[in-house]
């Protein structure tokens, strides 16, 4: 019974390790960039204020062109 399982069984778990050895992320391999947990972004130019906008007159809209740094 034994030898049946690690006949069949066996190649498999050795399969699926083997495949998922390389996987592992590159650009941020943990939380915080690296072991320094420096969460400064290195983007150069970002806004740091924005302007909602006005509501347009009787709606619950926004009225786009009087908002200011609101990509969405």
């Amino acid at each position: 019974m034994m030898k049946r399982f690690l006949g069949k069984f066996l190649p498999l778990m050795i399969l699926g390790q083997l495949v998922s050895a390389p996987i592992f992320a590159a650009d941020w391999p943990m939380w915080g960039v690296d072991s320094s947990r420096n969460m400064v972004s290195p983007e150069k130019g970002l806004p740091d204020e924005f302007t909602p906008g006005k509501y347009k007159a009787g709606s619950e809209e926004i009225d786009l062109s009087t908002s200011r740094n609101v990509k969405w």
